[in-house]
């Protein structure tokens, strides 16, 4: 539902002897503050064949997924996972404690590049809405 609604922002897949054998999407979130809306992205889902679990996959996709997002000039991403897990890549509740969402709590992290709102409802592609109702 994401990549058909338009919400996919970057998706990338890692392949081993031609299976798929990791994916990750960043889909499409805006943060409401006020009357604005700022764009950002969210990551979900990451995703790696159990048997490759620990080979450095998902960190792989998670690199090669931001730099995309930086060269597309995108400011701010969030997650909801592992704190210990994606706080390697930069991602810290500190930096999502002040948005307004379902989720908070300290699996929501998020992580900045440059100028992005720090306060602000988070607003889920609707393929994430639907699935809560």
């Amino acid at each position: 539902a994401l990549v058909t609604g338009g919400d996919a922002v970057v998706e990338l897949v890692a392949e081993e002897d031609g299976q798929v054998v990791g994916h990750i999407l960043f889909s499409r979130l805006y943060v409401q503050n006020g009357g604005k809306r700022f764009a950002a992205v969210a990551l979900a889902p990451l995703a790696v064949e159990p048997s490759f679990h620990g080979t450095g996959i998902g960190g792989a996709l998670i690199r090669e997924a931001h730099i995309r997002l930086k060269e597309a000039g995108e400011t701010l991403a969030v997650v909801l996972g592992d704190p210990t897990y994606y706080g390697r890549f930069g991602y810290t509740h500190a930096r999502a404690v002040k948005f307004d969402s379902e989720y908070q709590g300290e699996a929501l992290q998020a992580l900045a590049w440059g100028d992005a709102p720090e306060t602000g409802r988070l607003v889920y592609a609707s393929a994430f809405t639907a699935l809560a109702a």
